[in-house]
């Protein structure tokens, strides 16, 4: 069966795979351009994998639970809606991946979610995602989104996967940033990868220019290429038991920086970390003055 231009799925309350291609039978769906689920309140994981020719999805506004990559890569869409998802518990991976949305709201909003997923909004036309329910940011949240400029998650959010916001240049608000209580994991979890160079949370977030506040009774490393040409962030307070500041976990950031630091054991701190634009030094408030490997 061949499938083509738009598809409503009228009445229909539950999305299967049915458009799996690795299921038996599947229909052929390369041709569908538009989905349209107003009843739909389920969607499971990878519905349509291969969306890279779809341009527009209406689902429904109370949809409460959609799967890991509903449509794969959603390249040519340019209408997604909703934009906000009242009632949505359950959010599997990169529902926006690589969505320009050139031609609906760009300000997504969450209110229930705990979970911000993995890649939600990776290399997509999203401009901000709220959810102030969420207490965890998953890996590549906004990997490599250049229009996202707002992100809001819940007050005690502690937990930021890796790359989670990699090459978004035009973020400038971060909430909380980051706050108390982080995980001993940060800037890794989700990481697909078994080496240092893929823990990249913020590196390339040039606008940002909030204070930063890394509060933690059990982190003791800042990763590799953590705040890597942050070449806004000048206000830094550290107050955890932070061992080793990585490889440039902390290189390119404003020139005239200072790293406040509260608790009193002095890192280590390893090459090319802490050198911000022209190879000026960070001023750093220590008890103790750190060497510098």
């Amino acid at each position: 069966v061949s499938l083509l231009g738009d598809f409503d799925f009228g009445p229909i309350k539950s999305l299967s795979d049915i458009f799996n291609t690795n299921t038996s039978g599947a229909p052929t769906a390369s041709g569908i351009t538009s989905v349209i689920a107003t009843n739909v309140i389920s969607i499971s994981a990878k519905f349509h994998p291969k969306g890279n020719q779809i341009t527009n999805i209406i689902l429904n506004p109370a949809i409460q639970t959609i799967g890991t990559s509903p449509f794969g890569y959603l390249n040519s869409c340019r209408n997604f809606s909703p934009n906000v998802f009242t009632n949505l518990t359950s959010l599997g991976a990169y529902m926006l991946n690589y969505a320009p949305l050139t031609d609906c709201p760009t300000d997504f909003v969450f209110p229930l979610l705990t979970v911000l997923p993995q890649g939600l909004a990776s290399r997509s036309g999203v401009t901000s995602i709220t959810a102030t329910n969420a207490v965890e940011i998953g890996a590549y949240l906004c990997h490599g989104c250049s229009t996202v400029t707002s992100v809001v998650a819940n007050v005690n959010c502690n937990i930021v996967g890796a790359r989670a916001f990699e090459s978004a240049s035009k973020l400038v608000y971060l909430y909380p940033f980051l706050g108390k209580g982080l995980s001993d994991d940060f800037g890794t979890r989700g990481n697909n990868q078994a080496n240092n160079n893929n823990n990249n949370t913020f590196n390339g977030c040039s606008s940002i220019a909030l204070p930063l506040l890394i509060q933690s009774t059990n982190l003791v490393k800042l990763v590799y290429n953590s705040f890597q040409s942050c070449i806004n962030l000048s206000d830094i307070t550290i107050d955890a038991p932070i061992a080793t500041l990585a490889s440039r976990s902390l290189s390119k950031i404003s020139p005239n920086a200072v790293i406040k630091w509260v608790q009193g054991v002095a890192p280590v701190i390893e090459a090319n970390t802490i050198f911000g634009n022209g190879n000026k030094r960070i001023i750093i408030s220590l008890t103790t003055t750190p060497a510098l490997n």
